[in-house]
C-alpha cells in the first residue's frame, strides 16, 4: 500500500489557539493509527510545522482525513501539502516476515506478515 508524507504549517500562538480541539485531535490520531492508516505524526520542536507519515489507498484518503481533523477545520493547522513517498531504507529493527500458503491452483500467495524486532 502506498505511504505519503504530510507537511504542514502550524498557526500562531498554537499552544493556546489548539487547547479546546487537542483531545478530538489526539482521539481522531489514535483511530488512525489504530486502523493502520496513520504511522506517525507530530510537530517540528519548535512547534511551526507538523509532519506525518500515512498508508493509505490513496492521496485522496489522506487529504480527506487532513481536512476533516479538528486542528484543520479551526485553523491549526493553516496549510498542508502531501506527497507520496518512496521508503527506500526501512526500520533495521523491525522486520516484517510474510506467511506463505499454497493456493488449491498451487500459486503461492502471502496470508498474513508477522513482526520480527530486534532490540
Amino acid at each position: 500500500m502506498p505511504k505519503y508524507v504530510l507537511w504542514g504549517s502550524y498557526c500562531e500562538d498554537v499552544v493556546e489557539k489548539r487547547a479546546p480541539y487537542r483531545q478530538a485531535h489526539l482521539d481522531g490520531l489514535a483511530i488512525q493509527k489504530a486502523k493502520g492508516i496513520l504511522l506517525t505524526i507530530g510537530p517540528t520542536q519548535d512547534l511551526t510545522q507538523v509532519f506525518g507519515i500515512y498508508e493509505a489507498d490513496d492521496e485522496n484518503t489522506v487529504r480527506q482525513l487532513i481536512e476533516t481533523d479538528p486542528y484543520w477545520q479551526n485553523g491549526i493547522w493553516t496549510e498542508y501539502e502531501v506527497k507520496e513517498w518512496i521508503q527506500a531504507i526501512a526500520n533495521p529493527f523491525c522486520i516484517t516476515e510474510p506467511i506463505w500458503a499454497r493456493s488449491i491452483s498451487g500459486s503461492l500467495k502471502v496470508l498474513e506478515s508477522t513482526m520480527m524486532v530486534f532490540a
